[in-house]
């Protein structure tokens, strides 16, 4: 059984990916890949029978990781296509999208924007990343993870 969810769930994040592949083909194909910005995050990371549970509903690790993808038109010739290893958390998002379409986010955001990690993978950005899931909160570092 554990084998046939395993399976299913990647043939899940395969179709996905050619969904979205067919997107980023249709916006090349009217010349608008280079004029706009491409966020792509999920909404949580998902247990496949590690530490015993399934699904995302914890603060393991594997339910906290989110995969995050940002393409701006001003970072396509640098860094292009390069995974980083900097933390960072859902409340990031909107601050990176403000600096990028050069809207000045609110004063009172939480957030960090991410502009920096787009122009150098290797910027250590904030060090940490809070998650939470019912009564449980997690704070994750480059090297640790409390919960």
């Amino acid at each position: 059984m554990a084998r046939t969810l395993i399976r299913g769930y990647y043939a899940c994040v395969s179709y996905t990916d050619a969904q979205i592949g067919k997107v980023l083909d249709a916006l090349e194909s009217e010349g608008l890949s280079n004029k706009i910005i491409i966020v792509l995050w999920g909404d949580h990371g998902w247990n496949l029978g590690e530490h015993t549970p399934w699904c995302k509903h914890c603060t393991f690790e594997n339910a906290m990781h989110a995969s995050l993808i940002i393409r701006s038109p001003n970072h396509l010739s640098s860094n292009n296509g390069v995974a980083t290893r900097t933390l960072a958390e859902f409340i990031d998002i909107y601050p990176t999208l403000c600096e990028l379409a050069g809207v000045a986010p609110p004063q009172e955001l939480d957030g960090r924007s991410l502009v920096p990690v787009l122009e150098n993978p290797k910027d250590p950005g904030k060090g940490f990343a809070i998650g939470r899931f019912r009564n449980g909160d997690t704070i994750r570092t480059n090297k640790w993870r409390y919960t």
